[in-house]
Order: structure tokens, then C-alpha cells, then sequence
């Protein structure tokens, strides 16, 4: 039996960048934990806290939270496929809901807990663990792929006769996937925040017979 897993990346938010398929190395395993780390030793108080305990328990990474104390506002940013990204993001987010764009502070970030040493291409967190269970997936004498997104979706198909067609139908579901992430995700993130230019799926690995 053929077959296909969809993966979606919840929009608090997410990202990564496109990657060419390599079967060898396509891109930097960063494993399946995370860290939180905090950025200030100013505790936050009432629905600001509340915020930060949700990101506590949600965020994967690599994910960033912005406050305006101020204002009582947050804004995250999780599942990008660089630190960076996802700071950039939830600074983008938290300064057009503010009225004064100059008060987000970052608070606390969500990184990798065992984090590559090596240049090169990374994934958010949810990737990572959907690639794991990906390569449990072999069998020898069978061709799988896995697909994935700049903006955080990934499918892998497993089990097919040809390379062709575990490639053909990881792009399949993943243009589907993310089709269905983009009509969960609110307006303001798909048109302010989320690079339309990550949206193309592309082969990232694939398990060819041994």
C-alpha cells in the first residue's frame, strides 16, 4: 500500500527557506528538543504572563516572543528554520499591533536543544520530528520522500515501486497541505508576515532502495 503523511506547522507563527533535493545530506538534523531561554529578569504580570506560559508549553523551535508591556500585548513566532527568522517575525508581528512600535522587548526564545555546529540548512522543530519518523518508515526494496515548505509544512510518502513516485506524491500532498495551512492562518500574518515566496514544496530526501 502507498502512502502519504501530511504535516502542517501551527501559524503563531512558522517559516523556513526552500531546500534542493539531496538524497545525502539535505539539510542539518537538529533533533526533536527544544530549550527555552529568557531574555529579561523583568517577570510578567497578568495577561502578558499568561502569554509567555502558552509559549512555554507551545512554542517549538526556533521561536521568539516579543511583549509591549506597555500596551499589554505579545507576539510569537515558532517552527522557523533559523533563530533569526523567527526573531525577525515576532518583531514584525508585535510592532504592527502596536501603537508604539518601539516598546517590544524580547522576552524569551525557543532554540534547539542540541543545536548544529555546521554551516548550512536548518528546519523548525516540527520538520524535525516529522523527518525522524520518516526514516523509520524504510523498507528495503521500497522508494519514500520528504517534502517540505519554507513556511514550515512537510509531508513524506513511503512504501512506492518508483522514485518517481514517492517524489510525485510527497509534492502532491504537500502542495495540498499547504493549501489548507493557508486557510487556517489569519490575514494579517499571511499578507504582513509569512514569505509568499516559501510556499513552493520542494524534495528534500530520498530513501532509495538499499
Amino acid at each position: 500500500m502507498k502512502n502519504y503523511i501530511l504535516g502542517a506547522v501551527f501559524f503563531a507563527a512558522s517559516a523556513s527557506i526552500a531546500i534542493p533535493a539531496d538524497a545525502a545530506n539535505p539539510f542539518l538534523f537538529e533533533g526533536t528538543k527544544a530549550e527555552l531561554q529568557l531574555h529579561s529578569e523583568n517577570r510578567l504580570r497578568g495577561s502578558l504572563s499568561k502569554k509567555m506560559r502558552y509559549f512555554r508549553k507551545h512554542a517549538r523551535f526556533n521561536g521568539a516572543l516579543y511583549v509591549n508591556r506597555g500596551e499589554e500585548l505579545s507576539a510569537s513566532f515558532w517552527n522557523a528554520s533559523t533563530i533569526e527568522g523567527a526573531m525577525r517575525n515576532a518583531l514584525k508581528l508585535c510592532q504592527l499591533k502596536s501603537q508604539n512600535p518601539s516598546n517590544c522587548e524580547l522576552y524569551a526564545t525557543v532554540r534547539p536543544k542540541s543545536p548544529t555546529t555546521k554551516q548550512g540548512m536548518t528546519l523548525g522543530q516540527s520538520v524535525n520530528i516529522r523527518f525522524n519518523r520518516y526514516r523509520t518508515k524504510h523498507r528495503n526494496g521500497k522508494f519514500g520522500a520528504f517534502a517540505a515548505t519554507a513556511n514550515g509544512s512537510s509531508v513524506y510518502s513511503w512504501d512506492y515501486d518508483s522514485e518517481v513516485g514517492a517524489t510525485t506524491a510527497a509534492i502532491s500532498a504537500c502542495k495540498e497541505n499547504v493549501e489548507n495551512m493557508a486557510e487556517q492562518t489569519s490575514a494579517l500574518i499571511l499578507d504582513s508576515i509569512i514569505d509568499k515566496n516559501g510556499h513552493t514544496c520542494n524534495v528534500i530526501h530520498i530513501t532509495r532502495p538499499e
